[in-house]
């Protein structure tokens, strides 16, 4: 089979469940396809002047389609015309985010502040009234831990969470558990950068000597690809691409496209990637992409998936805070969190005699309109400057 960035085929279930529909998962086309070649960058040379001229189709899987024009500059006409929209955020803070060490695929946990970040979005989540059918993240316990807190605290833990090694962060080979600045001192700070926001460029491999590779050669997760001989030493953001796109394409598209609300909880660089290919970004464009931990962000989308947000315009003065990202940013709606904690108090001084409105985790502060959330500005996530901590 021909190998595209690293990968030699689709991805492989985990859980009994899931592989008992492998049969139906889209294998990743051939060689000779024009869709796959082997490097990305060849793909996106040939099709570059393909890309000048407006596609419009329907289908699912074109992760180089070009970047959408905009239908109007006003962003909330831009949102009542979506037809889907989907709700994603980065883990809550990392052990390693706060050490500023790179993570990779290490399973590092939340920190404190991180378990706060993702108790505050589960109640911003609330406090929109934003409703889910199911909720994806990957096997990496900073995702998976965030993802289940989330859904506790906007009432929504029953529904099912799908856990997929597809979104786990990127691979980072060698340099994983080193510290990002020591290593920006001994390697130069443009190749660092280059490492962490290239698109195309891989960091050193990690041999089988380096200590976590038995973390993850030995780790039940892992098993059928370590079998498969397709455990990753090391991976770009184009690599993290195919696995990403193979799994959006699918089962997430195809569950947003039937109508389900879907959640997705997952890490930097499996963001980066999937927004890459969603809004048809280069590769300048998803350097620039900066997205902070534990903060959910909406997307509204067209019939074919594709962003509908009012894009960023470039050489102009907005254009620097978060360029190249489409999403809004949600925030609380005033009175929730108080509104929350009066009804806990009020379930245990009367258990027998809940007050009606305990039976709803939405309160009377919440928006009228679900469709049209409140959102942060750029000032307040300051999206322009470089992001700090692990990844």
């Amino acid at each position: 089979a021909a190998v595209v960035s690293g990968w030699s085929g689709p991805s492989t279930p985990l859980d009994a469940h899931h592989a008992g529909r492998r049969h139906r998962r889209r294998p990743l086309p051939s060689a000779t396809t024009p869709r796959m070649v082997v490097s990305f960058r060849d793909y996106a040379n040939r099709v570059g002047s393909r890309n000048q001229e407006a596609d419009k189709s329907d289908t699912l899987f074109n992760p180089f389609k070009r970047r959408p024009d905009a239908v109007t500059s006003d962003p909330v006409v831009a949102r009542e015309t979506a037809q889907y929209s989907v709700v994603m955020m980065r883990h809550g803070e990392s052990a390693f985010n706060k050490l500023n060490v790179f993570t990779g695929w290490c399973d590092v946990p939340l920190t404190e502040a991180g378990k706060k970040e993702a108790l505050s979005a589960g109640e911003t989540i609330a406090s929109q009234n934003v409703k889910f059918d199911v909720a994806y993240c990957s096997v990496l316990q900073r995702s998976s831990v965030t993802c289940h807190t989330v859904l506790e605290a906007c009432g929504q833990s029953w529904i099912p969470v799908r856990h997929r090694w597809e979104l786990n962060e990127r691979h980072y080979g060698s340099l994983q558990g080193l510290d990002k600045a020591e290593t920006a001192k001994t390697e130069g700070q443009e190749v660092v950068r280059a490492w962490r926001q290239g698109y195309h460029v891989r960091p050193p491999e990690m041999d089988e000597e380096h200590p976590h590779w038995p973390l993850m050669a030995e780790d039940r997760r892992y098993t059928t690809l370590m079998e498969d001989g397709r455990l990753p030493r090391t991976e770009s953001l184009a690599d993290t691409a195919v696995r990403v796109m193979d799994l959006w394409n699918s089962e997430i598209a195809p569950a947003v496209k039937s109508g389900k609300k879907v959640l997705i909880v997952a890490h930097r660089n499996s963001l980066r990637a999937l927004l890459r290919n969603l809004e048809g970004l280069d590769d300048s464009q998803v350097e620039d992409m900066h997205i902070p931990t534990g903060v959910p962000f909406s997307y509204p989308l067209d019939s074919a998936l594709r962003p509908v947000a009012v894009p960023l315009a470039p050489g102009t003065e907005a254009n620097n805070p978060g360029w190249g990202f489409q999403g809004e940013f949600l925030s609380a709606q005033p009175g929730f969190k108080s509104f929350h904690e009066q009804c806990m108090i009020d379930w245990e001084t009367d258990p027998a005699n809940p007050s009606p409105e305990c039976f709803s985790i939405i309160s009377d502060h919440s928006p009228t309109n679900p469709g049209a959330p409140e959102v942060l500005s750029d000032e307040v996530l300051d999206l322009s400057g470089a992001e700090q901590g692990g990844e």
